[in-house]
């Protein structure tokens, strides 16, 4: 019979090896919680791109069209930021916008930031009306904005398409937003490229990152803007990070992956594919915004639509809507990474008083 040491080490292990699988297979439970009825009607498709989840308690999404609506519940020809109940897809408020809003964030005092041309714009929750415009110094598209509380201060980043340059401003009071010239130089850091697309967002320890998709690379600048480490993903887009990990949306068609990097030193941990993702495009559609909510990660289709039905543009049998897509992560820190199990398995072998040794090669 077996020894007893043995037979525990042994449903020790099995337990460990059935934690680093349900780790690989949760990601992989897609679930589609809200879809756009997309009417073409003659005019124009429109796209969800900037997403971002909500900090002030309320447990809410909010999302921007970068094309003209048309769906019979919001304005028809026009671009907007929507408030969304993800558990029922409802809609709960709505602005209409002058300029695409391709990147929004929040803060937990209840304000919403959306990229406009050269400003950063600033809504209360409920998107009533606009309370303030911070104008971005040289900007000309800013497409990633985030911001984060550092002690008692809040910062807003914000990313200039055309130059590269990621800006740092102090927004404790937003009408009165003030350039940090502490920070990198002068307030600005940047980064070398000239077609940056990507979205800005921060880590725990204060670090930006930057989804390039212009130059397919991702950037992680250090809290103090002196810095950076960089990355190869084809296509990014946008970024949510969660405990040990980063998540990354690409934009590559029907190829489309959320690659999951460790945040650490921005090595893949592992791609995740959704199989309802298809837009029947080209490769500059695919995977947009991408934010986490209660431990769900949410993720944009853009434009989610195709040109090949039996009448050509828009044919209604093969046109879908633009769709919000979820996935449940596993709780942070209670399932190990499988390059753990190296540390944890000798330490339960000593638990069971069980002597591993190495095999000669």
């Amino acid at each position: 019979m077996p020894d007893r040491r043995f037979l525990v080490f042994v449903a020790v292990l099995c337990s460990f090896v059935f934690a680093v699988t349900l780790a690989e297979a949760l990601p992989y439970d897609w679930a589609m919680p809200y879809e756009h009825v997309n009417q073409h009607g003659g005019g124009y498709k429109f796209s969800i791109r900037g997403l971002a989840a909500s900090q002030d308690g309320s447990n809410s999404l909010y999302y921007g069209h970068i094309q003209n609506a048309y769906d019979g519940v919001l304005p028809n020809a026009t671009l907007n930021i929507v408030n969304l109940d993800p558990a029922t897809g409802t809609i709960l408020h709505y602005i209409t916008v002058a300029a695409q809003p391709k990147a929004l964030a929040t803060d937990d005092r209840g304000y919403v930031y959306a990229g406009a041309g050269a400003n950063v714009n600033v809504y209360p929750g409920n998107l009533s009306s606009l309370t303030a415009s911070i104008a971005i110094s040289g900007a000309t598209a800013i497409e990633g904005v985030t911001v984060t509380k550092i002690g008692a201060d809040y910062f807003l980043y914000a990313t200039n398409r055309s130059t590269g340059k990621v800006a740092r401003y102090n927004v404790n009071d937003i009408n009165n937003p003030l350039l940090d010239t502490s920070w990198a130089a002068s307030g600005f850091y940047t980064l070398p490229t000239t077609d940056l697309r990507g979205v800005v967002t921060t880590d725990a320890d204060g670090n930006i990152w930057v989804a390039d998709k212009g130059a397919n690379m991702v950037y992680k600048i250090a809290a103090d803007g002196l810095s950076y480490i960089s990355t190869a993903v084809n296509g990014p887009l946008d970024i949510a990070i969660r405990c040990n990990y980063a998540y990354i949306s690409t934009q590559r068609g029907n190829s489309s992956t959320i690659e999951q990097l460790l945040v650490s030193d921005l090595s893949l941990n592992q791609s995740l594919a959704d199989p309802m993702v298809n837009t029947g495009y080209a490769n500059h559609y695919g995977l947009g915004g991408i934010t986490i909510l209660n431990g769900f990660l949410y993720v944009t289709d853009e434009d989610a639509w195709r040109i090949d039905g039996p009448t050509g543009y828009g044919d209604p049998l093969t046109a879908y809507g633009d769709r919000i897509y979820s996935i449940e992560l596993p709780p942070c820190g209670n399932i190990p990474e499988p390059a753990s199990l190296a540390l944890i398995i000798p330490a339960l072998a000593g638990l069971a008083g069980i002597a591993i040794r190495r095999m000669k090669s």
